[in-house]
């Protein structure tokens, strides 16, 4: 693959729903609140700017957030 894709990802990555049944936990695309939608789980609310720091906490089959700040 092109090390540009790796490294940030495909165009449309973050918009398109998955396909395949599986879900993905990622950060690396700070959004203003963690989100579980369209099989991916975004928990990068950017900490170092908005000293907002998230975990997602995955089981059984449920996904919950916990943030400082």
């Amino acid at each position: 693959q092109d090390p540009g894709v790796l490294l940030w990802g495909r165009p449309g990555l973050y918009d398109t729903p998955r396909q395949d049944g599986v879900w993905v936990a990622h950060g690396h695309v700070i959004t203003p609140e963690p989100r579980a939608e369209n099989g991916r789980i975004a928990v990068d609310t950017g900490a170092y700017a908005t000293g907002r720091l998230t975990a997602a906490l995955i089981a059984d089959g449920a996904v919950r957030f916990c943030q400082t700040g």
